[in-house]
Parts: structure tokens; sequence; C-alpha cells
């Protein structure tokens, strides 16, 4: 990913940082789809993350410099729970990253718990101009996830204000300790974010509305929507069951697993398959046992990213169920690629990726009654459901394309840097 030193004076050398430079989520996909994207218009970009390998890429030349990184256990608590709020190791191994690539523009994504917020200290010091990627509701909610007591969709947006002790009057966390922490930790990343940064990007226009009722500068934040990621040639994989459903994701609640189970319920024939992992899988399929639906619904767990086309490719619909905010999922862009009609929560930007009836359905959150009916209807309309995934594809290649990010992005990079040139 490291391309040679530049020549031409309007290429530019970024650094991107986030706390994995391996797949894991999609802060981490993103950042990398987004580094190749930057690479292939000349610039030379280099990466600042944790020791948590397989890295993207084994020979990337500054790992020996990442961060280093443990898991929480009993004998290490005091020491993660600090370094887990304001980490100064990831402060002086970033100060040598700085001066060995001279960015021109440092680009966060995400870095909460591990990296933490006390890079932007590092930065600017060194007066380089920030760009940060907000990629959830985590810069408005201790849990992240916009779930009030953890289960109920927070329409009231407590926290977002500023004040996270709802957190702790309902729990939303889990523990009162976990809540204390993710208080104390929304305080200090939120005092970084608003004030040491030039530049917040949304993924969404609902993340960019959070941010606004947060407090941000109108005038530092974009709306830059995720693109159709460069999906190379997979491998071709034979899959006995026809005429299915897709869930691509992790087996969490929050993601509306249990809505997929209880919808099947209502609905006739086809199966779903259920691809990902994840601590509530067990449990999901207890629950199907439980609805007598486990015999039409195939648990796959993880499938590498290589393999995952030929499902997409050969199913009816996508569901994205998910019942805590999503901010902009690619899964729907994924699904978009492969022309599959989306079946979508009304939550969060999923509503700016599907057009109900047009490129899919958009069904309440939570309910496992509007689900079944979106099903019913793939299967009984299967001419409209190819049309809307027809649709589908050809307005994401438009409002979500390469190029229009490319732009976008470049703009913000140049209007940053003029800006620090001129201060």
């Amino acid at each position: 990913m490291i391309t040679e030193p530049l020549e031409d004076i309007n290429k530019k050398r970024i650094l991107m940082i986030n706390n994995y430079f391996k797949p894991f989520g999609g802060a981490e996909e993103v950042m990398y789809q987004e580094a190749k994207l930057l690479v292939q218009h000349g610039h030379h970009v280099s990466f600042f993350a944790s020791k948590t390998e397989e890295y993207y890429d084994d020979s990337y030349r500054y790992k020996d410099d990442f961060v280093s990184y443990e898991k929480l256990k009993w004998n290490n608590i005091h020491s993660k729970v600090v370094s887990s709020l304001y980490n100064l190791e990831s402060k002086s191994r970033l100060e040598k990253i700085l001066i060995a690539t001279t960015p021109d523009v440092v680009h966060i994504h995400f870095v909460n718990n591990i990296i933490t917020t006390s890079i932007l200290d590092t930065i600017k010091k060194y007066n380089i101009p920030v760009v940060m990627t907000i990629h959830g509701a985590y810069f408005v909610c201790p849990s992240g996830n916009l779930l009030k007591g953890g289960s109920q969709n927070c329409d009231q947006e407590h926290c977002v204000s500023g004040n996270p002790l709802y957190a702790l009057k309902y729990d939303c966390c889990g523990s009162i300790a976990l809540g204390a922490f993710r208080s104390i930790q929304y305080i200090m990343n939120s005092h970084q974010y608003l004030n040491k940064t030039d530049h917040l990007l949304a993924v969404s226009h609902a993340v960019k509305s959070l941010a606004l009722k947060r407090g941000v500068d109108p005038e530092k934040l974009s709306v830059l929507h995720n693109f159709i990621p460069d999906i190379n040639s997979c491998q071709e994989v034979t899959i006995s069951e026809e005429n299915y459903f897709l869930f691509v994701g992790r087996m969490i609640k929050d993601k509306g697993c249990e809505v997929i189970i209880k919808a099947l319920q209502d609905v006739p024939d086809p199966k779903i398959i259920m691809i990902g992992d994840g601590p509530h899988l067990e449990g999901f399929k207890l629950l199907a046992e439980e609805l007598n639906v486990i015999n039409r619904m195939n648990f796959l767990g993880y499938i590498d990213n290589s393999l995952l086309e030929s499902y997409y490719r050969k199913s009816l619909a996508v569901i994205v169920p998910s019942i805590c905010f999503e901010a902009f999922p690619l899964t729907a862009l994924e699904s978009m690629h492969y022309k599959k009609p989306v079946i979508a929560s009304n939550i969060g930007g999923l509503p700016e990726l599907v057009d109900h009836l047009q490129t899919g359905l958009i069904f309440k959150p939570g309910s496992s009654k509007e689900l079944s009916t979106a099903l019913n209807k793939i299967l009984m309309d299967p001419e409209s459901a190819a049309e809307m995934g027809l649709k589908g594809y050809n307005s994401s290649h438009i409002k979500f394309s390469r190029a229009l990010h490319y732009e976008k992005l470049i703009n913000v990079y140049d209007m940053c840097i003029e800006e620090k040139q001129v201060q």
C-alpha cells in the first residue's frame, strides 16, 4: 500500500489511523478501501494501528511501530482501563510515524479503547490537519448503539446533548461499572473530537444529524457516504440451497437476528442463510429450535469475504434487520452491487440507502410481523424483486460511486490543508 516518494506536488501523503489494520468490521473495510482508492490516484498512504495480526499487508514497513495490544484480564485491569481512556504509548509511537512519513493530512477512522484520542495531542504538536470519519453513534452515545437499556431504540437520544448519565440511569452498557467507564470515556473523547479535529466526515445524513445535535460546528462537518467496495472476482462456492434469503453480519441481538427467526414463522417456504459469528449464535439456534424453524435456517458462521459473492448472487434478497443505529452498512451496498433488493429496518442511515418499493423494502425496527410481510412480498412477486435489485444496482453506482467519493474526500483534504497554511 505504501507508494514511492512523491514527485507530483498535487499528490498527498495521508496517514490513516484506526484501531485495527486487518479485516474486523465496517470501519476497517472503509479505511482500507479508501486507502486503495487514494493510492490508485497516485497518493501516498501510510497506516498507524495496533499490533493485532493478521494485517491487510503483512509487509507494511511500519508495522513494528504499531501500538501493543492485550486483552483485558484480571491482572491488567488497572493499566488496561487507563490506557483505554488515554493511551500514552499511542502518543509516543505515533510521533515516530509522523516523523517518518511526514503526512500532509491525518485521517482518523475509529480509535476508541485501543489507540484512543491521545493521538490528537501529538498531531496538534506538529500542526498537521486532522480529518476524522464518524462511523457510528459512538460519537454521541456511551454504549455506541443508541439502545436504551441495551435493548430498546433510544428515540429520545438522551445522551446526544452531552450528558452521559442517562447511560447509567438506564443501564445501557450492561453494568454500572462499564457504564461509568463508558461515560468517562464519552466525556473525554467528546472534548478531543470537538476541539482537536479540523473536519468531521459523517457516513450518512443520519450521523450528521446526531453530530449537529452534539454541538459540532456545521462548517467543519460534511456527509461522505461509504462507496461501492472494490469487489474482486471471488472464488465460486457450490450452494445446495435455492431461493433463500440472506443475512450477513455479526450474530448479536443488536443486528436483529431474533427478528428474522420470529418472522420466518409466517413465511411459507424458503430458507434463510445466516452468515457471521458472534456471542449470541448458539442462543439464536436455540430460539430457532423452539419456534420450529431451525430446519429452514442455515447458520454458516464466519465466511471469508472472498467466498461471499456466490451467496449474494444466488439469494432472493438480503435482510438488514438491525434494531440498533446503523450508520451506513456495507452489507447493503454490497447487496445492491449484486443486484439484490435489500429488506432493511427503518433506522439510522438505512433509509438513505434503500428506497422503499424501488430498491428494496423498509420495515419497522424489531417488527417480525412487518419483516414477514416484506419477505412474502418478495416471494409472491419475483419479477418486481428483480426489478428492485436492478434499480438498486444502478442508483448505488451513481450515488455511492468511487469517483464521487474520491472527489469529495480530496476536496476536504485540500480545504483542511489550506486552512492550516493560513493559520
